[in-house]
């Protein structure tokens, strides 16, 4: 189990937990955002580094879009 504070001052998720992207106000070590599940299971040595914590969300944003790019395509495709 790791540690992690609630730094969200609204209650508003602020970031994606960096295991499970669920979006959530806690934060490890005020680097990294890890939701309360997550932490719960997670070791210390399991926590990702800041620099790819930060890697692995641009990556899955830039799937994202893509998958959302691709989708958008094929209905349209359907659609004709």
């Amino acid at each position: 189990m790791v540690e992690v504070i609630n730094e969200s001052k609204t209650g508003e998720p602020i970031e994606n937990c960096c295991f499970c992207r669920r979006e959530t106000t806690f934060w490890y070590q005020k680097q990294i955002a890890c939701c309360k599940d997550c932490a719960s299971r997670a070791n210390k040595e399991d926590m990702p580094t800041k620099a790819q914590w930060i890697r692995r969300e641009r990556i899955a944003q830039i799937i994202f879009v893509s998958e959302s790019i691709n989708f958008s395509v094929k209905t349209k495709e359907y659609l004709l």
